[in-house]
């Protein structure tokens, strides 16, 4: 909040961007949206068919295994 205070002072017009964050916040609570959600969902790499925690996980895994034996 200081951090906030103090750049309200140094740049006045930081009030501004604030209040426009404030207002996407309150719109985005009474309208139950979340734009950076729907946004996110959209991209090419959030889209894959076969997305169950089992597979990622052994992805995961097999990544590391991978990159710690080209480490050794």
């Amino acid at each position: 909040m200081f951090t906030s205070i103090l750049g309200s002072i140094a740049v006045p017009k930081l009030k501004w961007l604030a209040a426009a964050m404030g207002g996407g916040l309150a719109a985005a609570a009474l309208t139950n949206t979340c734009a950076m959600g729907m946004l996110l969902s959209r991209l090419p790499y959030n889209r894959d068919r076969a997305c169950d925690s089992q597979t990622i996980i052994a992805q995961l895994v097999d990544t590391t295994a991978a990159q710690n034996a080209t480490a050794s």
